[in-house]
């Protein structure tokens, strides 16, 4: 958890770069980046995987051209 020192509708405003809470929260922001591909993924490959079990054989044929 990261405490920011604002009120409710200062959370998505800053100063600058150097500003204390963009300076907190930049860490989580660039670690969110970083694992967002992961993350997307992950997510496409297990709705493509319940897709296969749900749907037609031609359904099933154009989602594993596309993997």
């Amino acid at each position: 958890m990261i405490y920011l020192n604002t009120n409710h509708s200062g959370l998505n405003k800053f100063d600058g770069p150097e500003d204390e809470n963009f300076a907190l929260l930049l860490p989580e922001i660039e670690r969110m980046v970083k694992n967002a591909p992961s993350i997307v993924i992950s997510r496409y490959r297990h709705k493509g995987m319940e897709l296969m079990r749900t749907t037609s054989f031609r359904a099933k044929h154009i989602y594993k051209q596309s993997l």
